[in-house]
């Protein structure tokens, strides 16, 4: 009985842990099936994490297959690119491409000022001017661009004038006691707040944009008394 059971726990020993009879005998002596079956589990254990570092190892020093991106050509095929614009644009990025069929084009072409002097500008008088801050402006101002700052003033100019006007026609009506000339101006000078916070945040952002010389600045809105002075003129 005794012999059967060591043949077979040597043949399930030989199965699942591939180790010899010779590695199978080398384990020390008075050791019970249990002890034996434990040993093995540790052993085939610690040799699936040896396969799963060598598995890693492998996968990492192995080269890519994809290098650099969409539109990368890897230098071996360069050769077959055979002239200088298109070994320039086959690596490039979107930008360098419109760029350069605006070059091919004639793009830089018949510009506005071309062979003439530069003008003086206003930003020439400045001590501190930024050139960034000065080219972003010019920029904006040769595409039609308005910057927030500049529409919200707009509107709350207009928004102003609405405050005053409303005052001028109750004082048209008759009415005359502060009670009832600060309800008649009561939804247009709301209306006026909520556009000076319209206004005051979009200078901010301008002045983050085009930098601390923005011309604009944050105000704070008019007092009833200013805009009933204004109305009766």
């Amino acid at each position: 009985m005794a012999a059967r059971c060591a043949t077979e726990l040597t043949r399930v020993v030989c199965r699942r842990s591939t180790l010899s009879v010779r590695g199978f005998a080398s384990l020390p002596a008075g050791m019970g099936s249990s002890d034996l079956m434990g040993v093995l589990s540790k052993r085939q254990a610690a040799e699936r994490r040896n396969e799963k570092a060598s598995a890693y190892l492998d996968s990492r020093d192995s080269p890519k297959a994809k290098v650099g991106g969409a539109g990368y050509v890897p230098p071996l095929a360069r050769d077959s690119v055979t002239s200088a614009g298109e070994r320039a644009s086959a690596g490039a990025t979107a930008a360098e491409q419109s760029m350069r069929k605006w070059l091919a084009e004639g793009g830089d072409k018949n510009l506005k000022g071309q062979g003439l002097p530069l003008g003086e500008r206003q930003e020439h008088q400045q001590a501190f001017a930024d050139a960034g801050t000065n080219a972003l402006n010019r920029a904006c101002k040769d595409a039609g661009i308005k910057p927030a700052s500049i529409t919200a003033a707009e509107e709350l100019r207009k928004a102003e004038e609405r405050v005053v006007n409303a005052l001028k026609y109750a004082i048209r009506k008759g009415l005359s006691s502060s009670m009832e000339l600060e309800d008649a101006a009561r939804i247009p000078r709301e209306t006026c707040a909520a556009q000076y916070h319209v206004y005051n945040t979009a200078v901010l952002a301008d002045k983050e944009v085009f930098g601390s010389q923005w011309p604009l600045h944050q105000r704070t809105q008019r007092t009833f008394a200013e805009d009933l002075a204004l109305a009766r003129g």
